[in-house]
């Protein structure tokens, strides 16, 4: 369960221009979680590491969003109305896969590598919606830019690698991080 704050239910307030709406019928979001992986460790030779991956889903209802529209008066309020306040955008179910390789190891007398990657594919959708927003705004400012039922602010690829070179007196390393294309 998360319940609505005070302040996302009864307070509005600003950040410099900004205005932040309360949203007085605001409901609680339920929801649960579920994963199941498996953890391999292997060797090869004086290299040891382990392979992971799992699958996951969670789903809510009532699913709550801090989302940017005209929520304010427009002759009034700073900004003609628009701002942020927390919305239930309706019921969600959000899937992936995601997989780790670590491993490490010497190169050498005196060095040793460290790697750790990374790739996670993630499909977050709404799955239902709740019509007592959808009067209060229009849909597009709601659901975000995507044409379709994929939820804002997310990444459907995501893939990492973090690598750690040591040597006795010094140790460098390296980390990238790729995300795709954000739809909505």
């Amino acid at each position: 369960y998360r319940f609505p704050s005070i302040a996302e239910l009864f307070v509005k307030t600003n950040v410099g221009s900004l205005s932040i709406y309360p949203d007085s019928v605001l409901k609680p979001e339920r929801g649960w979680s579920a994963e199941l992986g498996i953890k391999q460790g292997f060797m090869i030779r004086d290299w040891k590491g382990y392979v992971d991956v799992a699958v996951f889903q969670n789903e809510y209802s009532d699913m709550m969003e801090f989302t940017f529209a005209q929520w304010g008066n427009p002759v009034t309020d700073p900004l003609f109305g628009f701002g942020f306040s927390s919305v239930n955008i309706g019921n969600t179910r959000i899937r992936g896969v995601e997989l780790s390789v670590a491993g490490e190891g010497k190169l050498g007398e005196k060095t040793s590598l460290r790697i750790l990657g990374g790739y996670t594919y993630l499909d977050p959708r709404l799955v239902s919606f709740d019509s007592t927003w959808l009067a209060k705004t229009d849909t597009a400012n709601v659901l975000g830019s995507a044409k379709s039922d994929f939820l804002k602010y997310r990444y459907q690829h995501t893939a990492k690698i973090d690598m750690e070179l040591n040597r006795p007196k010094w140790m460098i390393g390296a980390s990238i991080r790729y995300t795709s294309f954000m739809e909505n």
